[in-house]
This record gives C-alpha cells, structure tokens and sequence, in this order.
C-alpha cells in the first residue's frame, strides 16, 4: 500500500487575519488509513497501517482536516498489548473514581500510568484515564477479569452494559496528551489566580468531553467543554505539562457597542436596510444560540455615533478625522440579563426610530421671519470609517479598568462586541489608537468586530492615521479581531428582492468625475481569435510593467529562508513579523478573475485568496508557498514536500528555526538574499536593523505596519498575524470561522500562560528592576504556613490582577544567563509541594515582568522589571487630551457632557511589595486606606415577614422585634465564622457569643450623648466610643511602659539570617500603634516624624545602628537606663535626660478631658472570618466583615467584606447562606457599591442616572417656609423620600454630622458628601443633594442578583425586578405640584403634632407618643 498523496487545496485558505478571536471551530472528518478488523470472537483487535511508518513529529504537522492520513502511534511503551476485560459499574457513593482496576489485570502497571479504554461494543470512542491504585473490592471486582466504571454520564457516553467487553493498554503519556483543554463555568466568578489552581489539580490527569469537575467539596462546579488533539476534537485526552486549559464562561458581563453610521441607513443588493440586517438577523441569531446554551450572560447595549458639524461638504482624505465633529453615545439596556431579549429588542428598535431626531434636531436660534423654521437640522452622520470607534472601546475599557472596583460574584470574564455596518477600516488620530492599545495590554478584556457590510478585497481590520508629516499609515491592531455577517437562511424564510438596484450599486461610480467612461472599440487584426484579441486587449489596458516580470519576482521571493510565524519564538514582546514590509509591486492587481462573493459568513480573508486563483504557472510559486506557510503552526516542524514541475524549487519551510529578517534595500526594494557567507558583510546592517526593531517592540506588540494592505501577493500577509495575549486559546491546525459564535456565546478568559517574551539582549539593555524579599510573618509561621503557601498567594494575586506565566524559549534564555545561580531547569508552571523550594517563574503584564524565586531555604525573592522608556521613542508623544463625549443614560432625559480623562500613566500600577506584605500577614501594618483589596458592601433591609418566620416559644414578637432578633443572629453567626489558631483551636472551648449591638430609634447623636453621659456618670468604658491614651507630650518613662506594657506592641527576639537580635520590635508596629493611641497622630508620616524625634532623645536605636526610624520591616530596640547611662556623654542621652525633666510637668491628656476636643465615636466592628475551617482549600481563605453595632431600625443595617486573594465562590457561597438567614426573620441581603452615588458618573460614564426636581421648592413656598426649616432644613425632602419607601444608607453626610462627634468605622473615615438612600426593594439609590434635588441610579448589582436567581428557579412564571418602577413612581410625586403639596402638608401636619423632626418622620402612631424620651433609647 503507498502511502497516500497530500494534496494542497488552493482555494480554500484560512483566515489567518480572523484567528485572533477567542473561536474556534473544527470540521471533522473521518480518518480512513486505521482500520479496526474485528475477530468474531471479539477477542483481539488488530491496526492495520499503511507500510510508510510516519513518525510523530512529522505527522503532528498536518493541519486540515479532510487529509485522509491518519496519525499513527509510536509503540514506545512496554505495554503494547491490549488486555480484554469484562464491565462492571459502582455508584459514586462506594467511589469517587470514574475507574476502578484490579492492578493483577495489567501485570506491572504503576501509578499513574495513563490507560487507554477502547469499546468493543457500543461506541467507538476512545477513554483515557490514569490508573490509581484502589480496593477492586469496592466495584464489585471479583477477579482481573473485570474493570468497574462509575455508573452515570460516563457510562452513557460510551453506551456500555453491564458485562461488555473492553479492551485496555498502557499508553504513553505524550501520544495522548490534549493541545488544548476547554472547561466552561457558569453562575460564579472565578479569578484567574483560581484558575490557575485548578489547572495544577488537573494536569496530569485524563479528562473527557461532558466531565463535571467539582472543587473545594463542590462548591466550585465546571464542565469539561472540547478537547483538541493534533488539530482534532477527541472525546478524550491526557492533561500534560504541554496542554493549555481555556476557561470559558457561560455567564460573562457583555457590552455591545453598535455603531450608528451613515450605511446604518443604506440598502444591500438584496434591499434590506442595514438595520434591519442587525436587529430581524444577526441579533436575533445570538440570543436564539444564547439561549439554546442555557447562558446567563448580563448585557449592556450602547448606541454611538460621531456627527460632522461642518455645514459644507468637505471630502476628507484617508486618515483625516474631522476637526468639527460630536460624539453620541446613547445606552440602551444596562446590565440586563439576556433572558429579557424581547425587551431588550423593543428597546433598541424604539431609540434608533428616534436616534437622529434626538442627535440632530435642534431648535432654531436664529429664528427670524426669513427662516420662520422653529427647529433645524443639525451637521450629518460620518461614515463608519470616520467614525469614533477606538474612543468608543477605550470608553468601555475604564469601566473594566479598576480590579479592586466592585467585584462580580456572580459572572466571570467581560466581553466587548462592536457591530460596524462598515467594512472594517477606521480612520483614528494616532493618540487615541497608542491610548487604546496600552489600554487593551494590560485588560483581561476581549474585543470582537462584527461587520454588516460584505468584506472588502484589502486585509481587515484595518485602522488608518496619519503620522507626525501627515504621512499615511496603516496598521492591523493585535487586540481586535473582526467577522462580516450574512444570513443566507433569509432567503429561505423570508422573500427578498431578486432584482439588482442599479442607482444603489452604481451610486459610488454616478458621483465623480468616472461617470464618463470611453471604451474604444476591440480591433480584431492580427488577432488569431477573438479570444486572443480580448486577451490582449486587458492585457494593454489592465497589465502593468511589473506583470511579465513577475514569475521572475516570485522566485526571488520564494528562494529567501521564510521567517519563523511561530509567536512561540519571538524574540522581544513583539512577534517576528509584526514590522513595516514594503509592498514589492504596486497596489493595482496584476491578477484576472477577482470575484466577490455575497456567500453566508464569508471571510475577507476568503475572497482576498480569491485574487491567486489564476492561470497556475503564473500563480503557483506564490500561491503554493503562501500555503506552504499558512499551514505551517508554532512549535512544532514542516513535511518537505517535493515541487511539480511547473513549481520553483521551494526551501523545506521550518518554523522552529528563525531565518534572517527582511531587510528593505534603498535602490529597487527588492529583499536581499540572506545565507551564511553573505552574513559576515552585513553584520553592521543587520545589527542596526536589530536595534531598530528593539527600540520599537513595544510599539510592534501594539498593532502590524503595513505599508499596502491591498497587495495580497506580498510577504506582508505573513506578518499580519498577532496573536498577543490570547494565542494559547486557539487550538493548532483547526480551522477557524468567519463568524466567531464561540466567543460570541461563551467568552474565553485571558490565558494563564503566554509566550511573548523579550530576548536576552532586550531584556538586558531596555528593563530596569528592583528586588526585595518577602517574610512569612510570625503568626503565620506559627499556623504552619510555609514559603510555599505564601509563593502560591502571590502568583495567584498576580495571575488575577492580569498577569501570565511566560513560558517560551526566551524565558530559559534569559534564565540561564543569570549569575550566578540561573538554571532554566528549575522553571516551573504550578507549585506543588515537592517542587517549590528552588523554583522561579517569571509573569509578565505589558512592560512590566516579574520573577518570582523561592531558595532552597524557602526565602521568597521577587525582582521586578519595567521597561524603560526612551525619549525618542514613538509611543512618548503627548498624551491625548480629555474627551468630551455626550451621554444619554438609560433613563435621562437629554444628552449631557462628560469630561474623560486621558490616561495618567498605565492601568493596574500597583504597589506591589505593599501587596505581597499583605499575603505575608503583616495587614495591621498598615492604614485601611492604604490597603488595596476586594470591596463589597451589603445592606439588609426589612421585608414582608414570611409565615415560616422566626418566633420563640410562648411569645408572640411584633415584626420590627422578629427583625432584630434577625440581626443578632446572623451577628453571631458572622462572629462563629471568625478565624481561630491553632492554639484556640486545641483549646476547645465553646464560648458562647453574644454580639454587642447598640439597637436605638430617633436622632443618632441624641443617642450617643445619653450614652456618652451614661458612661461618664457610671464611670465606665464602652466599644462604642475610643478614646487615645497619650500625645506627644507623653514622658518617655510612661511611654516606655506602655510599648512594653499589655498594649503595647510586640517586643522579641527576631532572627536575622545568622544573627538572632533580642528584645526587637518592628518599625511598622510601633508607627500603628501610635496611630492607634496618639490624638494628635493620624497618618504614618506622623507617626514616622515623631519615631525620629523619639530615637533622637534616646528611647530606643535600630539594633545595628544603620537607619534611621522607618516605617517597615526594620528592628529597633528599646535603651534601657544602664545602657543610657553608660553613654552620658552622647548628644542623645542628653537632650533625653533634659525632655524628661520637662516632661515631668506634662499630664498625658484624652480627647475625652480635653475640653472642647471631639469625641471619636466607632460605629462599626470588624471580624476575620475563615471561610474554610476544615483546610480544603488551597490557601487560607480569610475575609474581613465589618458590620454595625449601633442601628436604626429605620435605616439601613450595613455588612462590608474585604479580602484579597480569597476563592471568590467562597465568598458567594457565604453570603447565599446568610440571605437564606436573613429570608426567615423578615429581612433581605441586598448588594449596594461600596461608593457613594455621586462618584458613579467619573467610574462608569454608561450607568443609567436620572435627576430629579421638585414640581416647586418647599424652601421659598410661603405655605412651608417658616420655623420648621430652622431646625431641620432638609426635612421636608427626607419626609418624600421615606414615604417613598427609601431607607437611609449614609448616616454621616457633610451637613448630616454633630461637631461633638468624630464618626469613624472599623473600615475607615468614612468620606461621604451626600446623603444616600436606598429603596425598601434594593432596586434603587437615591442621594439627596445640597440644592434640594435628587439623584438617582438604579442598584444593578442586586438587580442582576435577584433576577438571575429567579430566573433559575422559574423561567417560564418568572417575575422580575423591575428598577424602573420605583424611579417613576419617585418621579411621579415629585413632579405632580398637586400630590407634592398634599404630601408636604402631611408633613407639616406631623411635626406640629409631635414637636420634634425623627418623630414626624419615622413614627407610625403619633397619638401613642406621649413624650419623646419615650422613642429616643430602646
């Protein structure tokens, strides 16, 4: 049998501009060359294979498909011989094992080892698992005979009985090792730190399509999704060390921008409008697969548009923006979940019917009795390529921008789709284009173009600017990727116009100057036919001088070494090809044939092959080494292929093995033909180009020069591939389509790993780097806690915050050039715990690499590079000016401005040894504001109370008393989650918790000066109110004792490398505790200024002398008098002895005493709660919750978690427990942000606001202004917003505050400006600003929360949240003069009954009241 021909498809080329996407789609076909012969006994199978033994390098090449040579394996095991066992099947209860095997079955067979099970009956597919000793016992495993699978989707996947025969063998791990590995999640937020984690559980494990996957005791479910191998979807495969796990999330945070273009107006061929291509075709397509995957996606739908104001028609050149233009930016829906797609639908058609009016109608201003018009028309919609684009993404990307910025426990990975009715070229300044680009480097975000127009015969996307001489230029952007939409389906379901429209398509030609077209007649003399005389008639009027030249051209090409595409190889954060190539013929084609096609989900890389499909010994050399290198994939090497006849002679095309780069000649452009002996001439020349392209990575890594992007026969198309950041999620060698569904309907989640990376003399010569350790801290130590716990903590936080593991050949380079102790061979990819002392990684995130490094003494040491930034280069230009958009929110009324900041230096720009001292455990070290960390905050609201309510037995509570017990209770649940040591832990103690918690009704600070004075009278001290101990008048004798003293801090014995120093404390503990128990110290650099005076006066020294007082990890100690007295004649001792004598007059004073000093009163506490106390996790997993202990009824009950580096579906999963609590006592958990209202237009442009106006101002109405206003100016307005149902959230605004109180929190001073409210229902804020006014915004965090749980519970009697009524209620009375005034006079009504303003506006019965200290205390 000989071995079968590979024969090259020509015009079925791949898009390789189009794999940048997160898609990835492969056509399956079925091998022919492995026949699978059967005895009749079923008792042995046989492989027959072709005679011609390929090995597996070779074979790993073939990237299509449809080639029928089937990829045989190398028997390199001992274990070659299959083994036939009989089926048996065990519940998962008996065993969480999918296999069980007898280890007498396979003699010889080790742990580990990977399987292979092969179906002799039912299905063909092939199961991998690894072989893990266990009790054959448990299945039911009489003797070897028998294998035991675990009964479920795994027995059904393989459609085996019971007793069927299999056939088992030993397989080598690599034969059967997955390229890429897909695993969906859904209903959680998993971080990237996370997902790291899990990878390390499965690699070196078998997985199969349909597998559920379960952690940390199931609370973190996924699904296995598809499996590629060899460019194959396989049902089942070995995770190795090579394989790349892809997490894709099924319930991601979507923004759609849709561009409203000039074309968004026009018609296709077909008739159709372009807008109804979007919303009756391509829209309804994605919703409707959507939903067949059962997604839970949050969608945010944006229109935006850029109108010219110019009033004559100015024809703009390439490149040129308009300088005379407005931005219009219209949101639609905002973060609504996509089972509401009908309204979501309604909506969108409903604003774009009034779009243009809304943009461009405008009254006239200059109305006279010549132009009576009382509205003009105002400027014109630009076309899509002139339209504002790259601001509209760079708007989306800063609301993904800050991590720290309330977090989503409920969706994983954002996701931005822009659909253009353009084809795919934007002109842009070149500011805004190097703003985005930054941007999008260092954002975990992707970007997918859809286009509703056909694609053009040029490359796409395709973005023009022009330079700093007005030069054009063109550049393919790395970061985005684009599709062109057509339904063929329409024609099936709905008529269409067969007629072509002549004026439409021939409008393009009728407008200039070429509507007059002579054509002289054809001359049939000398011709031998007419086919030859039409022949030479093209030929003269289309031909260039280039075109018999041409085979000439394209064997000089073909005979330069091809340059490697692998991204895998790069060499600098660029990739090989990402450089400015110059086109060697002129843009014209010299081709005959080029066609379009209107085709379904058609390319443009499609039809920009069409243009080599002509006569084969003109285009063969061209067209079969583009091919040659299309199918060529990273890492792994080329099949030498013979050349027919009419084929040049072809060098064997390698990918592993970098060849010289292009380099442009200064005469003729023509590419110098690089070998070894012509090396040595050059060595100047190449060594300066080398720098060149260096000097520019950073830009090359940004987006690909080109310099003709309508030349397709050039080398240019080799280099318009950048996968960047996102190359490990495609599979190698599957085909991709036009139309990238997968991303569209489950996102990917940006890689773990990348292989972009500096070479050695980049990374050497352009980075500059600082170094520093890191410490477990003692009480971690003392748990247990190891270098490698805290290694895995901060790779996580790393990992989560946007950074990749770098993992190409540079890494090693770079690795083993380190003096003295660099060994590439200790790189790792996971930590485990036999592999993390001795081992380094290095992550990298834009310009910034980090390597992080653990010694064989568990030292962690972590060196950060940045690179540096030259004055000459390209990127340092001017930042781009602030950008002035309009916005109309979802719910506004009119079109405002917004000022837009540029960028102040790069995203995610993070202290990062401060960040690594927190995973350390020295959090009390610092401030809570200089913390950075994870920030939710809940409030928990009265609701109707439900009939299997909470009461105790024999007593009948009232609702607002089965409340409160609500609240303690879940208070001490909070407080039974708290963290405990192992030392408490062997306690065993049960300690019975009792939460303090200071329950009230009336004024705040009435309240707390009954309590104050209570204290004062009884001589006690309360939680409630903390008072400092000292000033700096302090002597130093009594703050000796104090530092030494129970309170004080920690003072040691610390070693030190070899040297152990005694009775040390840290600098970082002292500046804390002073600011602790200091009145007149608030900050650090206080409390770092007044350390140094201490050390001057002789208190304490640093223990070698060296420093100063620092704050951080330094060791200072204490003098004591002996060793004072032995140096009396030191400046120090004097100057302390003279400090003390005066200090003897000083008293140390409290704000308490102090008169006319404030009170600080602390209305909150904090707890650390473990979240994991059975250790199952991989990490402590701790969160701080601060919660109230002084409470109104009447107001808002506040919960505030912090954490940074904890399994978020932890965090989720606790807070679903503590609304289940909360449901029984009348009570809802309702998510709110962490910031005030007033700050949501500067952090998110998009949410929907609305303000609101009183129909008349009460504080100039004669009826209610009087006395009433005296006392409480804005009571009134408190009174419409309480009857409104809104509770109040923010007790401390700036003119909601007492002057004889400093209000502080657990988690900090809080900072509020206005005062907030949120509506009983927790779907909307409200914020009551100083002009009497209102702001509101709908709350969609909880809004999204409770519609997706309904949604789960009851699709199709499903009752949503709907925010909006409760804003148009609000509305309603607010505007009604009528109902407003009625409600006023209620007001007023209530507070002449009652004489006080908290009674008025809180108390239900007014009659009952008899006095008012009745309703000031509980």
């Amino acid at each position: 049998m000989q071995r079968q021909r590979i024969n090259f498809d020509l015009t079925r080329g791949r898009n390789r501009m189009s794999q940048r996407t997160n898609e990835a789609s492969l056509v399956v076909g079925k091998s022919k060359s492995l026949h699978e012969i059967r005895s009749s006994s079923s008792s042995s199978l046989l492989n027959v294979r072709t005679t011609d033994q390929w090995n597996i390098e070779s074979a790993s090449t073939i990237r299509d498909s449809e080639l029928s040579a089937a990829v045989p394996e190398t028997p390199t095991l001992a274990f070659t011989e299959p083994v036939q066992l009989s089926v048996r099947f065990h519940e998962s209860r008996t065993s969480a094992e999918d296999v069980l095997l007898d280890p007498n079955a396979i003699p010889g067979i080790k742990e580990g080892a990977v399987c292979e099970l092969e179906c002799l009956e039912g299905s063909a597919r092939k199961f991998y698992f690894t072989y893990k000793p266990s009790d054959a016992s448990l299945g039911g495993l009489g003797n070897s005979n028998y294998i035991s699978l675990q009964s479920g989707p795994l027995q059904q996947l393989l459609d085996l009985k019971l007793r069927s025969q299999v056939l088992v063998r030993v397989k080598a791990p690599e034969l059967v090792e997955a390229d890429v590995v897909e695993v969906y999640v859904k209903d959680m937020h998993l971080s990237r730190g996370d997902m790291w984690n899990l990878s390390s559980i499965l690699t070196e494990k078998c997985l199969y399509r349909s597998q559920r996957l379960s952690f940390l005791q199931s609370s973190i479910r996924a699904t296995v999704g598809k499996i590629y191998r060899n460019g194959r979807k396989v049902f089942s495969g070995y995770v190795g060390p090579g394989s790349k796990i892809v997490f894709r999330s099924e319930s991601a945070r979507l923004i759609v921008f849709i561009q409203i273009s000039s074309e968004m107006w026009h018609f296709e061929e077909s008739g159709q409008q372009m807008f109804h291509k979007l919303v009756n075709s391509l829209l309804p397509r994605i919703f409707q697969r959507w939903k067949d995957l059962g997604t839970h996606h949050l969608i945010t739908v944006v229109l935006f548009s850029s109108v010219d104001l110019n009033t004559e028609a100015n024809r703009y050149r390439a490149g040129e923006q308009p300088s005379n233009r407005k931005d219009y930016y219209r949101v639609v829906v905002d973060q609504v979940s996509i089972l509401l797609w009908n309204e979501i639908m309604a909506a969108l058609r409903r604003e774009f019917a009034n779009f243009s009016k809304d943009i461009r109608l405008r009254k006239n201003p200059r109305r006279t009795h010549l132009h009576p018009e009382e509205y003009i028309i105002e400027g014109s919609f630009l076309p899509s390529v002139k339209g504002n684009l790259l601001e509209a993404i760079n708007l989306g990307m800063s609301l993904v921008s800050d991590d720290f910025r309330d977090p989503d426990l409920r969706h994983t990975t954002n996701h931005f789709l822009v659909i253009s009715p353009g084809t795919g070229i934007f002109d842009t300044e070149y500011d805004i284009l190097v703003q985005t680009s930054k941007l999008m480097t260092t954002i975990d975000a992707t970007i997918d173009v859809i286009c509703l127009s056909q694609p053009p015969l040029h490359v796409v996307p395709l973005v023009r600017y022009l330079d700093g001489q007005k030069k054009l230029k063109h550049c393919i952007p790395s970061w985005m990727d684009i599709s062109f939409w057509s339904d063929a389906t329409q024609a099936v379901h709905q008529w269409l116009p067969r007629c072509k429209i002549y004026e439409l398509q021939m409008m393009g030609v009728m407008e200039n100057d070429l509507s007059a077209i002579n054509v002289r007649e054809l001359v049939f003399s000398g011709a031998a036919s007419v086919q030859d005389a039409m022949d030479e008639y093209d030929g003269e009027l289309f031909g260039t001088k280039t075109s018999t030249a041409l085979p000439k051209k394209s064997v000089a090409r073909v005979k330069q070494p091809v340059r490697a595409v692998s991204t895998g190889a790069r060499s600098g954060l660029e990739p090989p090809d990402l450089n400015t190539f110059k086109a060697s013929s002129p843009t014209t084609s010299t081709v005959v044939g080029v066609t379009t096609t209107s085709k379904s989900n058609v390319s443009a890389f499609s039809s920009l092959l069409s243009i080599t499909k002509t006569e084969p010994k003109k285009t063969s050399p061209k067209a079969f080494e583009f091919v040659k290198r299309i199918i060529s994939s990273p890492g792994v090497k080329s099949i030498p292929i013979k050349n027919d006849d009419d084929v040049p002679k072809l060098d064997t095309i390698s990918v592993t093995d970098r060849g010289p780069r292009m380099s442009k000649m200064s005469s003729d452009s023509s590419l110098r033909k690089t070998s070894t002996r012509a090396r040595s001439t050059t060595d100047e020349r190449d060594k300066s180009h080398h720098e060149r392209q260096e000097k520019n990575s950073l830009l090359n890594s940004y987006w690909t020069q080109v310099e003709n992007p309508s030349n397709a026969e050039t080398s240019e198309l080799l280099g318009m591939v950048s996968y960047g950041r996102w190359q490990f999620v495609f599979p190698q060698n599957v085909k991709r389509k036009s139309i990238k569904w997968k991303s569209i309907s489950t996102p990917a989640s940006l890689p773990l790993m990348t292989p972009v990376f500096p070479s050695v003399s980049d990374f050497n010569q352009n980075f500059t780097f600082r170094i520093y350790d890191v410490f477990l801290s003692q009480a971690d130590v003392n748990e247990g806690r190891n270098s490698e716990t805290l290694m895995r903590k901060m790779i996580s936080l790393r990992l989560t915050l946007g950074f990749q593991i770098c993992v190409s050949e540079n890494v090693a380079k770079v690795e083993n050039q380190r003096k003295p102790n660099g060994d590439s061979k200790l790189l790792v990819r996971y930590l485990t715990k036999r592999n993390y002392l001795g081992s380094r990684l290095y992550l990298s995130l834009s310009n910034e690499i980090h390597r992080i490094s653990c010694d064989f003494d568990g030292l962690v040491n972590v060196q950060v590079y940045k690179r540096m930034s030259r004055p000459d280069d390209v990127l340092t230009r001017s930042s781009r000016s602030d950008y002035v958009p309009y916005v109309r929110t979802r719910y506004s009324q009119e079109y405002k401005s917004m000022v837009i900041h540029g960028l102040q230096g790069e995203p995610r720009n993070y202290n990062w040894n401060q960040l690594d001292q927190l995973l350390a455990g020295y959090e009390e070290t610092m401030e809570p504001a200089q913390r950075r960390s994870h920030r939710i905050k809940f409030v928990i609201l009265p609701t109707e109370i439900p009939a299997n309510a909470f009461n105790l037995a024999s007593e009948k509570l009232t609702p607002e008393e089965i409340r409160l017990e609500g609240i303690r209770s879940l208070i001490s649940i909070i407080n039974r989650l708290k963290y405990r040591t192992a030392g408490e832990k062997n306690e065993r103690k049960r300690l019975e918790i009792i939460p303090e918690i200071n329950f009230y009704t009336g004024n705040l600070f009435r309240y707390l000066r009954a309590v104050s004075a209570q204290l004062s009278e009884e001589n006690r001290t309360s939680s409630l109110f903390q008072t400092a101990r000292f000033n700096q008048k302090v002597s130093l004798s009594e703050l000796k004792k104090a530092i030494e003293g129970d309170k004080g801090i920690q003072v040691v014995d610390r070693k030190w490398h070899l040297r152990t120093h005694p009775n040390c404390f840290l600098g970082m503990d002292l500046v804390s505790w002073m600011i602790e128990n200091f009145e007149d110290i608030d900050t650090r650099e206080q409390a770092v200024e007044y350390g140094n005076k201490l050390m001057e006066q002789g208190l304490f020294r640093h223990v070698e002398s060296r420093h100063r007082f620092l704050d951080g990890h330094y060791f200072y100690q204490l003098i004591n008098e002996d060793s004072a007295a032995g140096s009396a004649k030191s400046p120090a001792s004097l100057r302390k002895s003279e400090i003390e004598k005066d200090s003897e007059k000083s008293v140390s004073s409290s704000p308490t005493e102090a008169s006319g000093s404030k009170k600080r009163v602390v209305l909150s506490r904090k707890v650390t709660c473990d979240l994991d106390p059975n250790g199952v996790s991989w990490q402590p997993e701790l969160i701080t919750v601060h919660y109230d202990i002084v409470h109104n009824p009447e107001h808002c009950f506040h919960v505030r978690l912090e954490w940074l580096n904890s399994t978020s579906k932890l965090v989720e999963d606790t807070v679903n427990s503590w609304a289940k609590h909360c449901e029984r006592y009348g009570l809802t958990l309702v998510e709110a942000p962490w910031q005030e209202l007033c700050t949501l237009p500067t952090r998110n442009p998009l949410h929907s606001t609305v303000e609101i106006s009183l129909a008349f101002d009460p504080w100039t109405d004669p009826e209610f202004a009087g006395d009433l206003l005296k006392e409480n100016k804005y009571f009134y307005h408190l009174y419409i917003i309480e009857k409104c149902g809104f509770l109040l959230d923010n007790r401390t605004a700036t003119y909601f505050r007492d002057d004889d109180f400093d209000v502080v929190y657990s988690w900090g001073k809080p900072t509020f400006k206005y005062a907030q409210f949120i509506h009983k229902t927790g779907a909307y804020i409200a914020e009551l600003r100083e002009n009497g006014g209102f702001f509101l915004a709908p709350n969609n965090a909880h809004v999204a929360r409770v519609n997706l749980s309904v949604s789960q519970q009851a699709k199709n009697q499903a009752v949503y949240l709907d925010s909006q009524g409760v804003m148009l209620d609000f509305m309603s009375i607010c505007q009604d003069e009528n109902r407003l005034r009625r409600l006023l006079r209620e007001a007023k009504r209530r507070f002449e009954v009652s004489k006080d303003v908290d009674v008025a506006l809180f108390e239900d019965d007014l009659e009952n009241t008899s006095s008012h200290d009745s309703i000031t205390s509980k």
